[in-house]
């Protein structure tokens, strides 16, 4: 199955994209886990749309959503074996060691 971005037609923010054959929870739970990797999912989505995509597709059949939000409910960071189980666990940590996708950057050109 594919998963297609719909952009709400009142705002930008990436917060308010639905992502079309799944709930919301799994498409939270990626917002979440980028903001504890201080990934700025709106770079993202703007530079590598395809890989947004990729990401989101992942997270809506990922097996481990219970696993996932427990992790980071209760750390407030990023949890020690995120990467064990989750899917897009290379692709958010080769991003986050990218400049220009994080938040101090975006935050030092704004």
């Amino acid at each position: 199955m594919s998963m297609t971005l719909h952009q709400h037609p009142n705002n930008q923010n990436v917060e308010h994209h639905v992502v079309a054959g799944f709930g919301s929870s799994a498409f939270d739970l990626l917002l979440m886990r980028m903001e504890a990797l201080q990934l700025e999912p709106d770079e993202v989505r703007r530079i590598e749309s395809r890989v947004f995509a990729d990401l989101a597709e992942a997270c809506g059949k990922c097996e481990s959503k219970d696993k996932c939000e427990r992790g980071l409910r209760s750390a407030g960071a990023v949890e020690h074996d995120w990467e064990s189980y989750c899917p897009n666990a290379a692709t958010l940590s080769a991003l986050a060691a990218l400049p220009w996708f994080g938040k101090a950057r975006t935050k030092a050109t704004s």
